[in-house]
């Protein structure tokens, strides 16, 4: 469950003052219905429930519970990212931190980038790499303990659609697949 979602890191304590947020966190909900239509507002309001969570004691309104700022969490966050409900309560269960959630959530949205093996009976790493390049990609060679590997950033022509290719000068493979 969503009420299961303990924030580990705590930002250091202001006793000094009572932080809350300037607006009411969850009478905005209320108001818009839980539907903020500006990405940067809603990437703000994730930020300030993760401290209002961190600091509860704190930083909570008064009155309002800890699953009530958790429901807008949950909210938020497949608003923003575009999950839903029943996936983000797993990923909420998978990592309490909410600061490792967000992570978690960023990496998801980009993209891994191709690589590709060189077939090394018909063809050198370098020489393909040329060849690639010359054609309007992207390369670079994979990683030191691999001589055959090379990861295609960008293309201008569809990576397996390449004369290169055709050819059988190499594969689409993922680098993870290159160890022995």
């Amino acid at each position: 469950m969503v009420e299961s979602v303990i924030l580990s890191k705590k930002p250091k304590k202001n006793k000094s003052k009572k932080q809350a947020l300037p607006d009411s966190l969850l009478s905005t909900l209320s108001e818009d219905g839980g539907q903020i239509r500006d990405l940067n507002i809603l990437k703000e309001r994730l930020q300030d429930v993760i401290q209002i969570l961190g600091d509860f004691k704190n930083r909570a309104e008064p009155g309002r519970k800890r699953k009530d700022y958790l429901q807008v969490f949950l909210k938020d966050l497949c608003a923003y990212y575009n999950y839903n409900e029943f996936l983000m309560e797993k990923f909420m269960n998978l990592f309490p931190n909410g600061t490792e959630l967000i992570e978690f959530l960023d990496a998801n949205e980009h993209q891994r980038p191709v690589t590709i093996r060189t077939n090394p009976l018909k063809t050198r790493r370098g020489e393909l790499a040329k060849s690639l390049i010359a054609r309007g990609m992207n390369v670079d060679p994979a990683a030191k303990w691999t001589k055959v590997g090379l990861i295609v950033y960008d293309s201008q022509v569809p990576v397996g659609a390449t004369p290169e290719y055709l050819a059988g000068h190499y594969i689409l493979q993922g680098l993870s697949s290159f160890l022995p």
